[in-house]
């Protein structure tokens, strides 16, 4: 992901992205930048829901990458409507591209992406 969506979650989710400042405990946000608006979107509705809901543990997001085609959102805190969340977000990225933002699917033979028409890998096409 491009440092300016990277630093724009930053500035609008401080309290989910409290460990970005120490090595050691962030593991980082490694995808693309069409996931942007979908991780944007899932933060949001996140941190509104625990502004909320006073009692619920803030949660603190420890990673966020890409694996096996999907989003994973790797985090401590939170409850289980927050893990709803979660993995709504998750299984709707199988259905958008990582490059773009467009409608995708999931791609591959022995490594798995999910991307549109566009922006899947030469051999991939006939899937």
């Amino acid at each position: 992901m491009r440092d300016e969506n990277l630093n724009l979650l930053f500035e609008r989710y401080p309290k989910m992205f409290a460990r970005k400042d120490h090595p050691g405990s962030w593991g980082g946000i490694y995808c693309g930048d069409g996931w942007f608006t979908l991780i944007d979107t899932l933060c949001s509705s996140i941190q509104s829901y625990l502004n909320n809901n006073k009692n619920v543990e803030q949660v603190v997001v420890e990673q966020i990458k890409e694996k096996f085609g999907d989003l994973r959102f790797y985090c401590e805190g939170g409850d289980e409507t927050i893990y709803g969340m979660i993995l709504f977000a998750e299984s709707m990225s199988m259905h958008i591209c990582e490059t773009c933002g467009n409608a995708g699917k999931i791609r591959g033979r022995s490594w798995y992406y999910t991307a549109c028409d566009e922006h899947t890998n030469y051999g991939d096409k006939d899937e």
